[in-house]
């Protein structure tokens, strides 16, 4: 009874290996048939005629300009005139001092430089890293300056930093009297 049954497991088995082989190679098959088939498509899809290119366009000649007539000669200034006033030019504005034209308000006080050390602008909330930056560029150093803006103050540099409105939200001037106030109290 043993036997049967080893028997019976043999072929079962083989029967097995048959049909995974025969399984894998009608795939192949089938694989093969559809890389045909696209290379097929490809190669029809594909104009190899050749057409005829078109002849360049030439521009045609321009046409003879008579030249202009030269200026009269320009006449004999009488030699007691006053002499020429000197240009004074006026040192181009740095970048973060330009503004577009109607931008609202006065620009406030600015420094050239901190008067010792910096403060901390980040201090307020709504100034980050970038904005403490561009505040230093417009002349910005210390709590102090921002503390004393006045609203027209306010717009023009809230116009400045492109972000019209932000400063009023946030409350900066407010922050900023606040920590001074406190910076003050501390020093005392």
């Amino acid at each position: 009874m043993i036997s049967f049954e080893v028997d019976v497991a043999l072929l079962l088995f083989a029967a097995f290996l048959i049909g995974g082989a025969a399984a894998y190679g009608l795939r192949l098959r089938m694989e093969r048939r559809r890389l045909e088939r696209l290379a097929h498509a490809a190669l029809f899809t594909i104009d190899l005629t050749e057409r005829p290119r078109p002849a360049p366009r030439v521009a045609p000649a321009p046409e003879p300009v008579a030249a202009p007539p030269e200026p009269p000669p320009a006449p004999e200034l009488p030699l007691d005139l006053p002499p020429t006033p000197t240009v004074v030019r006026r040192r181009a504005p740095k970048e973060a001092e330009r503004r577009p034209e109607g931008t609202p308000g006065t620009p406030p006080p600015r420094l050239d430089a901190p008067e010792g050390a910096p403060d901390d602008l980040r201090r307020i909330k709504g100034i980050g890293p970038q904005n403490a930056r561009r505040l230093n560029e417009l002349g910005i150093y210390h709590l102090r300056q921002i503390a004393a803006w006045t609203p027209d103050e306010v717009r023009w540099v809230g116009a400045a930093l492109a972000f019209p409105g932000r400063i009023e939200r946030e409350g900066w001037v407010a922050q900023a009297q606040a920590l001074v106030a406190e910076d003050q109290g501390t020093a005392e």
